[in-house]
């Protein structure tokens, strides 16, 4: 009663010192209820050794809940050795007396093979005891067995049942999960609105996979009727939770501007959040962003890699899309017989792209033995189900008379369908078809509309054939300045682009000699072209003296034109420059102003110095703890928590503002991520003798 102040004042130390009668006396809840106060350092300095102890005892007097907490420590090494089979082996003594819970942990560590040998139907059976015990989560965890029919026989019926009985139990997940069922027709009929009202269920008890399930069902009208922008806010708050699918999610909705305002910046940071948390379908979303420079600089081989880590987790887009940089030599060294590899790897899990592409590899020979026949009922099956560049390839198939009786009309029609399904190419191809009248009655206009469309669609065939129809003003009035144009728009991106990666390689000597003049060239080049990444990397060259002779000055004005046009980097860097007085005089209320506009468009680091500077200049009218506090926090989820830095900033803004219990955990965080660094061990010191 004192411990929780039922009937009573609140008086830890008071409930310590009965609580420690009562288990000398041999009470073991007394012994349980005082290793908690140890554990969680209430009414008595906090001990994990001491809560191990007390946790100990009471097993030994017979606390089925004692041996739990006791397996508990073992099993996550708190105030003891980690030690898992010694965790199944407290486990065990609470299940037999009766503890829901251990049976549970227990029948998960079978579940997992995690300090006993894997036994899928042990564990089934011991989920059974818990959920019979009315531990909800359990009959959620073996309702998933019977779904999938390990270590039991698959029932989905009786999976759904069960995840009926953990839902009204009040678990989250589990009226996702029964959602799930509902909306699929598993185990129980399709039923839609039933699915979304169980998603809402879900969702509104904190499961964040039933707020991204809402959110989809909100975006395609499935079940409720669709609302794009319930969807976007919906799958906000799943990514908030920590759903990677919501944040997948959330980032086509910004990428596509469904339900949101485009901002293709964000959706690159929501992907590559995802593809962080292991979500491998958003490791191909940011791989097609960074190779097409949709939100960042075009970045061949920081696709490559991302589509390497979303096949290698077999998501099957990834594998076709690193056969298409493997087949062009984009990022890595053109391996034909590679792609084909990964095309055929796609194509067999499904994939109608990876399909598409293996048959245009075999109808030309590429990386594999030509076999037009092969091809052709490839780019048939692809074509078949959809899939535009399948429709597009055997267009060309029929153009060309490869594989298949040569006929322009066929190849025209194809051409539209693939056309109609944008795929740019085919666009092209049409218009080609257009302009000579090849299978369709020849006309420039037509042609000309077909080139604008793929050019819009930033296909540089596209934008180099329209400029063709500008210089001899067929289908659109000759217009010689509109040709340059358009031919600048095709190939100077791509050139400049390149040229901002090759300068990163040669700054720090990766694949190449390392040689800063070379890299600022390079810079100077596509900043020259009006390459935006280019001229903060130039910037940045001239502020370090990289390459060049350091020059304050000569940074300054490339950083302000870049952040003049919305590059949150650039803003960042002229926070620096003003809040340091580099190369202009100090002036920490224009820094506040750059670092806010970086911040305002999720640049960590500017958040991060912006909460460092309100939280600790001595400029009174600046100077705003409270406010640095959101900004460090925003600053550590922008980051993954992956910078000790800036964690270090969130920890100083939580001491400034009174919160020295969390300010020590967050400088410990950033301690973990750099151990041998003094200054972290120095800060830690400090932040535990204010919590002292």
């Amino acid at each position: 009663m004192y411990a929780y102040g039922n009937g009573v004042a609140k008086d830890g130390a008071r409930a310590v010192s009965l609580l420690r009668q009562a288990c000398k006396g041999g009470d073991s809840q007394g012994c349980v209820m005082l290793g908690v106060m140890y554990a969680l350092g209430r009414g008595v300095a906090k001990r994990e050794t001491r809560a191990v102890a007390l946790y100990h005892r009471a097993c030994e007097l017979g606390s089925a809940v004692g041996c739990n907490f006791l397996g508990a420590r073992y099993e996550n090494g708190n105030g003891v050795a980690k030690n898992r089979a010694r965790a199944a082996s407290f486990y065990h003594r609470a299940c037999d007396g009766g503890n829901a819970g251990g049976c549970m942990k227990l029948g998960l560590m079978y579940d997992t093979g995690s300090g006993v040998a894997k036994d899928e139907a042990r564990a089934a059976s011991l989920y059974q005891r818990a959920c019979d015990s009315g531990a909800a989560i359990s009959c959620n965890s073996l309702g998933l067995m019977y779904e999938n029919g390990r270590g039991v026989a698959k029932d989905e019926a009786r999976a759904v049942a069960l995840y009926l009985r953990a839902c009204d139990g009040g678990g989250a997940a589990d009226c996702t999960n029964l959602g799930v069922m509902y909306d699929n027709g598993r185990g129980v009929a399709k039923d839609e609105p039933r699915a979304a009202a169980l998603y809402r269920r879900g969702c509104d008890g904190g499961n964040a996979l039933g707020c991204s399930n809402l959110g989809f069902d909100y975006s395609k009208g499935i079940g409720v009727a669709k609302d794009e922008s319930r969807a976007a806010a919906l799958y906000q708050q799943a990514c908030d939770d920590g759903s990677v699918i919501g944040c997948r999610n959330l980032g086509l909705a910004y990428e596509y501007s469904r339900g949101v305002i485009k901002d293709l910046a964000r959706a690159v940071a929501l992907f590559q959040r995802s593809c962080d948390g292991g979500k491998a379908a958003a490791c191909t979303n940011a791989g097609f962003m960074y190779r097409n420079g949709l939100g960042v600089a075009k970045d061949y081989i920081r696709a490559v890699s991302l589509y390497q880590q979303a096949c290698e987790a077999d998501d099957a887009d990834g594998c076709q899309s690193l056969g298409v940089m493997y087949d062009k030599g984009l990022g890595v060294a053109k391996d034909e017989a590679r792609a084909v590899v990964l095309y055929e790897r796609a194509c067999d899990a499904g994939d109608l792209a990876g399909c598409s592409n293996l048959g245009y590899s075999y109808a030309h020979g590429r990386g594999v033995e030509k076999d037009e026949a092969r091809a052709v009922a490839l780019l048939q099956r692809a074509c078949d189900a959809s899939e535009a560049s399948g429709c597009s390839n055997l267009g060309l198939a029929y153009e060309r008379g490869d594989g298949v009786t040569k006929d322009e009309i066929r190849a025209a029609a194809l051409y539209q369908q693939a056309c109609d399904g944008s795929d740019t190419w085919a666009c092209v191809r049409l218009g080609s078809a257009y302009w000579l009248g090849r299978g369709v009655a020849r006309d420039d206009v037509r042609a000309a509309a077909l080139y604008q469309r793929a050019c819009d669609s930033g296909d540089t065939e596209g934008c180099t054939s329209l400029a063709a129809a500008y210089e001899l003003g067929r289908g659109v009035p000759k217009d010689v300045s509109r040709e340059m144009a358009l031919l600048k728009q095709a190939c100077g991106p791509a050139e400049d682009g390149q040229c901002t990666y090759l300068g990163g390689a040669y700054e720090r000597g990766i694949g190449v000699p390392k040689d800063q003049t070379r890299a600022v060239a390079l810079y100077q080049r596509a900043c020259d072209n009006g390459y935006g990444a280019s001229c903060i990397n130039l910037a940045r060259a001239y502020l370090l003296g990289l390459g060049v002779a350091k020059d304050e000055a000569r940074a300054l004005p490339l950083f302000q034109r870049e952040c003049d046009v919305g590059y949150p980097m650039a803003c960042s860097n002229l926070g620096l420059m003003y809040a340091s007085g580099l190369g202009v005089k100090k002036d920490e209320a224009r820094a506040v102003a750059f670092y806010t506009s970086a911040c305002n468009a999720w640049e960590p680091l500017a958040c991060n110095d912006l909460a460092w500077l309100l939280a600790t200049t001595q400029e009174p009218s600046l100077r705003d703890p409270k406010a640095a506090l959101p900004l460090a926090r925003k600053a550590v989820h922008l980051s993954d928590s992956k910078s000790a830095a800036i964690l270090d900033t969130l920890a100083e803004a939580l001491y400034l503002n009174g919160l020295f219990v969390e300010a020590l955990e967050a400088e410990r965080k950033a301690l973990e991520l750099e151990p041998d660094k003094q200054e972290w061990k120095d800060r830690v010191a400090f932040f535990a003798k204010a919590v002292k």
